[in-house]
């Protein structure tokens, strides 16, 4: 169970104590006391919409975006490849 007790909104988050939160790609926040921790995690961790608004979850957005893209691209590309050989 996670220190905060929190209902965790952000699809990025993967762990938490009482000074830290941890993102997916092993990006780690540190906080200087409990009161700031608690503050961010509210702000952006555990807020419904608060978490689109973290420039962390933005940048994993941005790339997962990306890749969707290069992956769309890849199997349109196989898929010409695929029927140029076919004719």
């Amino acid at each position: 169970m996670d220190y905060w007790h929190k209902k965790w909104r952000c699809p990025f988050f993967v762990w938490d104590d009482r000074e830290h939160v941890a993102c997916e790609g092993k990006c780690r926040i540190s906080f200087p006391d409990d009161a700031s921790a608690k503050e961010f995690m509210e702000e952006f961790c555990a807020s419904e919409h608060g978490w689109e608004k973290c420039a962390i979850a933005r940048n994993k957005l941005r790339f997962y975006e990306r890749k969707d893209k290069e992956e769309t691209a890849n199997v349109k590309e196989k898929a010409v490849w695929i029927s140029a050989r076919g004719k």
